[in-house]
């Protein structure tokens, strides 16, 4: 999943400026073609948030159970609590981000001519997708590395498990 996350957040930050360098661009057929795209990456960071806090959630719910079935050490389970919770807080600030760039952008929009607060709300939008995807990546590959740890504990002692009957 870090690889997956890696590769949509890169999509999307090259939305996110192609967006941008549409909207600077004298030579634009359209401006409504910049918003358009604005809006396709903004929708491609919301599900990116979405996959992410999913991804969370199943491989918790699978080292939670893998911790209670083998009787392995649940300090795990408090590590991923404490990842889940520092992936809601990126995520609500990434939502956050994208509402300020919504707004200056239809003020501009509908007046006619673009503001320097929509392109600053752009820019900030943008900074803290970046900060936000590194931090999360980070969670991710700690999530995952510790979902292989447990798995591989798991299927050591399912092996070496006394049978039981039905």
């Amino acid at each position: 999943m870090p690889r997956i996350f890696l590769s949509l957040a890169a999509a999307d930050l090259i939305l996110l400026c192609g967006a941008g360098v549409l909207a600077l661009s004298e030579s634009a057929p359209t401006p409504d073609r910049h918003i358009l795209l604005a809006v396709l990456s903004l929708l491609l960071s919301c599900l990116i948030q979405v996959l992410a806090f999913t991804y969370l959630t199943v491989t918790g719910k699978m080292i939670a159970q893998a911790v209670h079935l083998a009787r392995l050490d649940d300090e795990v389970l408090t590590r991923c609590k404490r990842w889940k919770s520092m992936l809601t807080v990126n995520l609500a600030v990434a939502f956050a981000s994208i509402v300020p760039v919504v707004a200056t952008g239809a003020i501009s929009w509908r007046n006619g001519t673009p503001t320097w607060t929509h392109r600053a709300a752009a820019v900030f939008t943008v900074a803290v997708h970046l900060l936000v995807w590194r931090g999360e990546h980070r969670v991710l590959v700690e999530n995952a590395r510790a979902l292989d740890h447990t798995l591989r504990a798991y299927t050591a002692w399912k092996t070496h498990a006394p049978a039981v009957s039905a």
